[in-house]
């Protein structure tokens, strides 16, 4: 199943919004349905790439969303 950058985006905002922190790897993976952790770390990356997000290396809970609202 693809995910597309919009759900992983949303599902960040509202994972951030329920536990009042950003979500780990393997919360993110869970809600949209990975296969592994490593999988929601590779979209995360690639969205850090393309500027959607920022996070912090070696940092937990550090996935932040740039610009507006996604939920």
């Amino acid at each position: 199943m693809k995910v597309s950058d919009k759900s992983i985006l949303d599902a960040i905002a509202r994972l951030r919004a329920a536990n009042g922190a950003a979500p780990t790897y393997r919360e993110l993976a869970a809600e949209l349905g990975l296969a592994s952790w490593s999988s929601a770390r590779y979209r995360v990356l690639q969205l850090e790439v393309g500027g959607s997000v920022e996070r912090r290396d070696r940092v937990a809970r550090s996935v932040q969303l740039k610009g507006g609202d996604h939920v």
